[in-house]
């Protein structure tokens, strides 16, 4: 049996994000709160104008992806091993998304770049 489901479906998933986050912290760990997110496990926060900074398309294996600009010159408040990147409303202090991502060693104080960023809502199977 198939299965599918209308891009507009997964852009408006995605939309959540793109219209509502304004913050991109890179974590130590997992987060599962907002707090874990912004304080707990966080070693450098990027932020994002909401709609601006994101761009929707279609996704590289299938279905959707959201990209994110490019933030340079971010001051990192934490030291250790970049794993995990979350995606965070801090007005609604609302954790939206996290994601794993390849490991960055991060130093507090030393400027860090983070380069665009994709996140992929795939199509069925």
């Amino acid at each position: 049996m198939s299965k599918w489901i209308s891009d507009d479906a997964l852009d408006t998933y995605l939309n959540c994000i793109r219209s509502n986050c304004d913050k991109m912290i890179i974590c130590s760990q997992q987060p599962t709160t907002y707090t874990e997110a912004t304080t707990t496990y966080a070693l450098a926060t990027a932020d994002m104008t909401v709609n601006t900074d994101y761009t929707l398309a279609n996704g590289t294996a299938s279905g959707r992806k959201i990209t994110t600009a490019v933030k340079s010159n971010i001051t990192p408040t934490g030291t250790g091993g970049g794993n995990h990147v979350a995606f965070c409303q801090s007005g609604a202090s609302k954790l939206w998304l996290v994601t794993n991502c390849s490991e960055q060693n991060i130093v507090a104080g030393n400027p860090i770049n983070i380069p665009a960023f994709t996140y992929e809502a795939l199509d069925p199977e």
